[in-house]
Parts: C-alpha cells; sequence; structure tokens
C-alpha cells in the first residue's frame, strides 16, 4: 500500500480510537460534564437574564465593580461564552467535530510518515511520537484554558491529562499501523 493510503486508513483508525476514547471518559463516565457543566441553581431564571443581556455570539466577561479605581482581589471574576449556537445545532456540531478529529489524525500520521527516520523507528518510539503530539496538545490548548475567567488549574490539567492519554492511545494503534516498510529497509 502506498503512503497515502496507509496515512488515510491511519487517519480513520486514529478517529475510531479517540471517539472511543471520547465515548468512554465523557459518555460512559462523564468526564467532561463533572468537570466544565456545573449547575446552576434558578438556571432558567438566568439563562432569562443573559438572553436579554447578551444577544449577540462572544465572550463576555464580567468583572466586580472597582473599588478605588481597582478591582477587588477577592471576588470572582466570570466568563460567559455564547457561540450563537444552541442545541439544534449538535447534529451539525458533531459532523465537524468528526472532521476535525479525523484530520488531526491524518495530520499526526502524515508528519510521522514524513518523517522516515521515525517511521523506521522502534515500535516504542513511534509511540513516542504521537504520546509527544498529545502532550503538545494538551500544553497548547488545554492548560491554555486556566486562568480568570476559565477553568480552574486542576480542571485544566484533567482536560490535559485526558488529551494527553487519548494521543497516548492513538500511539499505541497507529504505531502498530504504521510499521517500518521492509522494502525501504
Amino acid at each position: 500500500m502506498n503512503m497515502f493510503g496507509r496515512v488515510f486508513i491511519a487517519g480513520i483508525l486514529g478517529l475510531l480510537v479517540l471517539l472511543t476514547w471520547i465515548a468512554l471518559s465523557n459518555g460512559i463516565f462523564g468526564f467532561y460534564s463533572r468537570l466544565a457543566m456545573m449547575e446552576v441553581e434558578e438556571e432558567a431564571k438566568i439563562h432569562g437574564l443573559l438572553n436579554g443581556y447578551i444577544p449577540d455570539p462572544g465572550v463576555y466577561v464580567i468583572n466586580p465593580e472597582p473599588v478605588e479605581g481597582a478591582f477587588p482581589t477577592t471576588e470572582p471574576v466570570y466568563e460567559i461564552r455564547y457561540s450563537g449556537i444552541g442545541h439544534g445545532d449538535a447534529g451539525r456540531m458533531l459532523v465537524i467535530q468528526l472532521v476535525l478529529v479525523f484530520l488531526a489524525s491524518v495530520l499526526a500520521a502524515g508528519m510521522f510518515m514524513h518523517n522516515r527516520q521515525g517511521s523506521q523507528a522502534s515500535y516504542l518510539k513511534r509511540v513516542s511520537f504521537f504520546l509527544l503530539l498529545g502532550a503538545y496538545t494538551a500544553i497548547a490548548a488545554d492548560l491554555g484554558q486556566a486562568g480568570i475567567g476559565k477553568y480552574t488549574l486542576r480542571t485544566a490539567l484533567l482536560f490535559g491529562g485526558q488529551t494527553l492519554l487519548g494521543w497516548a492511545l492513538v500511539g499505541l494503534v497507529l504505531a502498530a499501523w504504521l510499521r517500518p516498510d521492509k522494502s525501504l529497509s
């Protein structure tokens, strides 16, 4: 099979592995919903209030009232994100997410195969390539979500760990699929 075919199939395998991981960690074990979907008392009342004040998509930061020209250091800062879409868009968003996960897997496999030395390495070295991609993603995407008006550092670290573990699973599968090509030896 040529390199393009191997990379395309690796993309499909990566998609299947990540979907399985997401379904297990979030769908069955509720990982994401426990960390990122906190309940609010009187949700319907607050939803109605937000509808009146936040009509347009965007990210809104709500600071405490300044005292003597400075924000109080002990008061919380809130961030409200409104993407402009609702539950009716879930099907379309699922398709977009599937395409993005597939493209990420194809990109990772393509980068791996482009590096001939890496693609000829031992199984553990091939797995470590994908583990490093997962670490990069966890640091760049997940850990950057900690801070004022965002997730707590603990939550961002847990999301980073979930991302890293997902890419470790992808690495275990793709490193087996993208094994050294005997004809290149």
